[in-house]
């Protein structure tokens, strides 16, 4: 029962920082959670949580309450479009002293996040203070990823992976923002972005697949950016036998088609390896933890999709073949209660969920009907 915040930023002009940080390698802890990567961030001397986001052109600060903007020269503004399409004139800052583990940067750019923004309101719940984007490491770093170990080791030393076993995918990066080749069993390799902002396995563009049966259909959203939620479009559930990247097979997922700006493939891969991006040579190393001839990855679709308005959790999708539908969960419903609890005014119950334990969902409909949603236990 989730949704597929995107935080995908292009940015024109993109901006270059100053960085101190040569052949070296350092080691950051780092946290997997609700498929996002998240690590410590120290901007003038005071640690923060970021997200590290490969979707992102630039730099990201969902808000200035905790980091201070006075320093760093006047704000500036760029028009940014989202990951939802939506394009707007935006403020951006430069952020005077920023570290990650001994990598030094001066004067990062980040876009600003509108203070009404849907996201920046749910990331205050998980205390994370914005995003670091590709172009920090686009063509000059590397970074290996290891969810396992909860850790990333960031390093400018071209030859450090150069040994790294594993499948080699090769990327092109536009605006900072990688892109690789992939190849379904009922259509030809098409081009999809790699995009760790999307807590996802993949997402397929409507006119990049057309060759797939359809399972279900729905109306509404299912993603959003810093500028709020996709508009209402018809989307299809799918089911793909296999995908291949760089020859690499996943088996066995559930996604969905619908008009977008692109494909992407999500951080969910990372959950079943470790993957090198070496922005250097413009390369992926991926190193599955197991591998037989494939990996299963299974259904972990979501009959129904939650999203924040600013003040409540409301449907934005319902599957219609599904137990939801037929109980009549319909888009609009409100989420009130979580397990017999009153939510309405903490919202970051819900952004905080374990979904690995099972729970009963109170939703009201426009009309002030009541009606209960089952999440079932997800490992």
């Amino acid at each position: 029962m989730t949704y597929h915040h995107r935080i995908l930023l292009v940015v024109l002009p993109l901006w270059m920082a100053v960085t101190s940080f040569a052949n070296q390698a350092d080691t950051i802890p780092i946290t997997f959670s609700n498929g996002r990567i998240l690590l410590p961030v120290e901007v003038d001397g005071r640690e923060h949580r970021f997200v590290f986001d490969t979707g992102c052109s630039c730099g990201l600060l969902f808000t200035d309450k905790a980091v201070s903007l006075k320093k760093g020269g006047l704000f500036s503004f760029a028009f940014v479009s989202d990951a939802a399409g939506h394009v707007k004139l935006t403020r951006k800052k430069r952020l005077p002293n920023l570290r990650i583990g001994t990598l030094r940067v001066k004067r990062y750019p980040v876009i600003i996040s509108p203070p009404n923004s849907m996201m920046r309101q749910e990331y205050d719940c998980q205390n994370i203070v914005g995003c670091i984007g590709g172009d920090l490491f686009d063509k000059k770093r590397m970074v290996k990823i290891d969810v396992r170990r909860g850790e990333m080791v960031v390093s400018d030393d071209p030859t450090l992976f150069a040994g790294e076993s594993g499948f080699r995918i090769p990327f092109e990066t536009e605006m900072h923002v990688p892109y690789v080749m992939v190849k379904t069993r009922a259509d030809k390799e098409r081009r999809y972005m790699f995009d760790t902002g999307f807590p996802g396995i993949i997402t397929v563009r409507a006119k990049d697949l057309l060759s797939i049966d359809t399972l279900d259909t729905a109306l509404g959203a299912t993603n959003a950016g810093i500028y709020g939620q996709t508009h209402s479009q018809s989307i299809a559930k799918i089911h793909l036998d296999s995908i291949s990247i760089g020859g690499c097979v996943f088996r066995d997922i559930t996604t969905n088609v619908q008009s977008s700006n692109s494909s992407s493939i999500g951080s969910l891969f990372l959950k079943y390896g470790t993957m090198v991006i070496d922005y250097i040579h413009h390369e992926i190393i991926y190193q599955p933890y197991e591998y037989d001839r494939g990996i299963t990855i299974g259904n972990q679709y979501h009959n129904v999709v939650l999203m924040f308005d600013g003040s409540h959790y409301k449907v934005t999708l319902v599957w219609e073949d599904t137990d939801a539908w037929r109980r009549g969960i319909r888009v609009g419903d409100r989420l009130t209660h979580i397990d017999g609890i009153n939510i309405e005014d903490n919202p970051c119950a819900y952004m905080n969920l374990d979904m690995s334990q099972e729970h009963t969902l109170t939703l009201v409909s426009e009309s002030g009907e009541e009606k209960e949603l089952y999440i079932k236990k997800r490992m």
